[in-house]
């Protein structure tokens, strides 16, 4: 018989028979989290429920009713977001984490309670039930940081395939740093044809120093895209020293350019509207951040300015409409 088993058959003559009912498919939805975690979660629920009919202080004025509600606030939501963190997915790994760390403030919250009901009511008949509910909050509280743990795990392996297939596109040829008077010669090496490996990404002005970048974009015939943009931008204008890319790879490249140097007309993310705004001139994003995947797209993009070397201060997005994507983390 498992710990959990135990916890359950030990408590079953205490403890509502709806929290039974509730515990015990929980056990199973948890299985990816590990049996730890799943005992540590129905031991909370347990200590969140039992005593609010086996003690009898309810005419003091913060009664057990009273820290019963404050427990089920905290311990309800803690396993509904653990639940949540077993179903997670790469690229949805988002939600579920903004759950668990609510979850986490709320259990903090939750012990400041206890301690205070503790201190004011120092009948043990009245203490009974807060004791109980404190001795589960550490489980909880473990649980919800082993299912942070676990996303950690989701999201770094989505950082490592992302990287791993930024690796392999720049074993390519580079382009090098090509101005719109070489423009040209750069046309007459490159494929032809839509779905070759035939763009290059670039911007204007060049950095240094950073605040100079204007504009970026992408194109398969420099030569016309340097004709068609304003002197003063063509004129300044220089592609990013990147392997050829195709229409796809290139478009995510740049969604990370503009993501990190933010569009005139948007705020940073986090920022009141109007305020910390972008420095680009480019009036949308190349990848637009209400698409479902546009966190992918945008991871792709940031890997590809990681392991390409030179750019890896570019990676960081700032501004993305405030959608919250995983980002290429702390890459060395």
């Amino acid at each position: 018989m498992t710990r959990t088993e135990l916890t359950i058959r030990s408590t079953k003559n205490q403890v509502k028979p709806s929290l039974l009912a509730e515990a015990k498919p929980l056990l199973r939805s948890l299985g990816k989290l590990g049996k730890a975690v799943s005992s540590g979660v129905i031991g909370a629920l347990v200590g969140a429920l039992i005593g609010a009919d086996s003690t009898s202080c309810y005419d003091q004025p913060e009664t057990t009713r009273d820290v019963d509600a404050l427990a089920q606030q905290a311990f309800r939501p803690a396993s509904r977001a653990i639940r949540a963190a077993g179903r997670a997915r790469r690229g949805r790994t988002g939600g579920p984490r903004r759950r668990l760390q609510q979850a986490q403030a709320a259990l903090n919250k939750l012990g400041v309670d206890l301690d205070r009901f503790l201190q004011n009511h120092q009948d043990p008949k009245c203490q009974a039930y807060a004791l109980v509910a404190e001795h589960g909050l550490e489980p909880a509280k473990k649980a919800v940081a082993r299912s942070l743990t676990y996303l950690d795990g989701i999201d770094q392996g989505e950082r490592d395939d992302a990287r791993h297939k930024a690796q392999t596109i720049s074993r390519r040829k580079r382009v090098g740093k090509v101005r719109c008077e070489e423009a040209g010669k750069l046309g007459d090496q490159l494929p032809k044809g839509a779905g070759e490996r035939n763009y290059v990404v670039y911007w204007s002005p060049p950095p240094p120093p950073n605040s100079d970048v204007k504009y970026v974009g992408i194109s398969r015939s420099l030569k016309r895209r340097c004709q068609a943009h304003p002197d003063e931008r063509s004129r300044n204008l220089e592609t990013l020293n990147l392997p050829l890319l195709t229409f796809s790879e290139a478009k995510q490249v740049e969604e990370s350019l503009i993501a990190h140097f933010g569009p005139r007309r948007e705020s940073r993310n986090g920022a009141p509207k109007g305020t910390n705004r972008g420095q680009l001139r480019n009036r949308i994003h190349a990848v637009s951040p209400d698409r479902p995947d546009y966190c992918p797209q945008l991871l792709a993009g940031q890997s590809l300015l990681v392991v390409s070397p030179g750019y890896l201060a570019y990676a960081d997005a700032m501004f993305t409409r405030n959608h919250r994507c995983l980002g290429v983390g702390h890459p060395r």
